[in-house]
């Protein structure tokens, strides 16, 4: 959930009459893959400035909790 609450933070903030930006709380369960904290400092969310998304993956913790992988081939 946290990665898409990420996204979903950029879309919100691209729309010039949102006010408001909901997260579930606690929000430590919902913050998998990510390594970086919500962006957010005294209750305002501010969008990440880094590269992509804004956010970096926790690569390790998803191969761990993987239980299939697909591979396509091109």
């Amino acid at each position: 959930m946290g990665f898409m609450d990420i996204a979903n933070l950029h879309v919100s903030c691209a729309i010039r009459n949102c006010e408001y930006f909901e997260l579930l709380v606690p929000e430590e369960p919902f913050r998998f893959p990510m390594k970086d904290p919500y962006p957010i400092t005294n209750g305002v969310a501010h969008v990440p400035t880094k590269p992509g998304i804004g956010v970096e993956l926790d690569w390790y913790a998803i191969d761990r909790t993987c239980v299939e992988k697909m591979v396509s081939k091109l």
